[in-house]
């Protein structure tokens, strides 16, 4: 019987990508990314795709890799998603504040097979 799951993989990814687009979020603030708004996210996500279509083509990790530029552009599409709830501008819960993670990964969870569809 198969001990690992796709769905727990994928819930893995996202908590990591969420982990370092909060702490992006936190010693960066909101103002260089709501300055262009999507549009700028869209150009950053046009270099991202750029650098590991590059990365790939010549076999070659520069200062990061496939795995690393992939992951950035999920925490783009992340913050592209909030502004277009228009939830961006939510602070973030204080340092130290401790979520239901447990609850946060279960939605998660529900989600993926909603975006494997």
């Amino acid at each position: 019987m198969n001990s690992e799951y796709y769905d727990d993989h994928a819930v893995k990814v996202l908590n990591e990508v969420f982990e370092l687009v909060k702490k992006k979020h936190r010693d960066y603030g909101t103002a260089n990314l709501k300055r262009h708004g999507l549009m700028g996210i869209n150009v950053r996500l046009f270099d991202k795709l750029a650098r590991v279509e590059n990365l790939q083509k010549n076999d070659a990790t520069v200062n990061e890799s496939s795995l690393d530029t992939y992951m950035d552009m999920l925490g783009y599409c992340l913050q592209a998603v909030l502004m277009l709830q228009g939830k961006y501008d939510l602070p973030l819960r204080p340092n130290g504040s401790i979520s239901d993670v447990g609850k946060a990964e279960r939605k998660i969870a529900n989600v993926i097979p909603l975006v494997v569809r």
